[in-house]
């Protein structure tokens, strides 16, 4: 039995340095993001750089919903503490070769949150369905204000037309019917970023108590990553 329960533990503790050491090295990242963000000369400016997805607490139910609607910002780097400005810009430019997409918190205007349809397969609007970093709050509205989750793609289409023609639709399988009338099908980039989260708490607390191999969380209490204060 003590023989079966370490066995367990190694189990998940190995499964949470892996998939720590994942976040690390930023996999799933373009080389221009990894780049950008691990380049000295960066802090050298005296400006901290991280990503979006690994810090978005999604529940499993919602993670292709919300991959979706975040579309490319799903790849999105972050100034936490800084805005944009021409001369960092300027600076920065010449150590990029792919394109990154980056934007500043620093500035960012809040969105005044409209009333959500409510109704039989409206799951509601993608940004009420994601726990962020505060700090991250005002950025989650400006990506995700104009998206509503539905259950399925015919729900979508049997909506009244005022909310279609209001909200960016999009289904717990991640396809998505825009306001325009375009829309987006087929399989979509993988929802291991926007899974990060979600995924080492369940390691964490799946881990034996007594276990000393990761930091003890209290129930229900996330941790957030060191830049941010929950």
């Amino acid at each position: 039995m003590l023989n079966k329960l370490n066995l367990d533990k190694n189990k998940l503790t190995n499964q949470l340095q892996l998939l720590r050491q994942s976040q690390e090295s930023l996999a799933g990242y373009s080389d221009g993001a990894k780049s950008l963000m691990k380049n000295a000369r960066v802090r050298q400016y005296g400006r901290t750089i991280t990503d979006l997805a690994t810090k978005l607490d999604v529940p499993e139910k919602y993670e292709k919903a919300l991959t979706a609607a975040l579309g490319e910002a799903v790849d999105l780097l972050v100034l936490p503490e800084d805005g944009l400005d021409i001369d960092f810009l300027n600076r920065i430019s010449p150590l990029i070769e792919e394109k990154v997409a980056l934007v500043g918190l620093k500035g960012l205007s809040k969105i005044e949150a409209q009333r959500a349809p409510i109704g039989d397969g409206i799951l509601g609007p993608a940004a009420e369905l994601v726990r962020s970093p505060e700090t991250m709050s005002v950025l989650l509205q400006q990506l995700l204000s104009q998206y509503l989750v539905v259950d399925s793609l015919e729900r979508a289409f049997d909506l009244p037309p005022k909310i279609r023609e209001s909200y960016n639709l999009v289904t717990l399988a991640g396809e998505v019917l825009m306001r325009s009338g375009i829309a987006i099908l087929g399989k979509q980039k993988s929802a291991s970023k926007v899974s990060f989260v979600r995924t080492r708490n369940e390691l964490e607390d799946a881990l034996p108590v007594w276990s000393k191999s990761s930091p003890k969380r209290s129930p229900g209490k996330r941790i957030c990553a060191k830049t941010y204060k929950c």
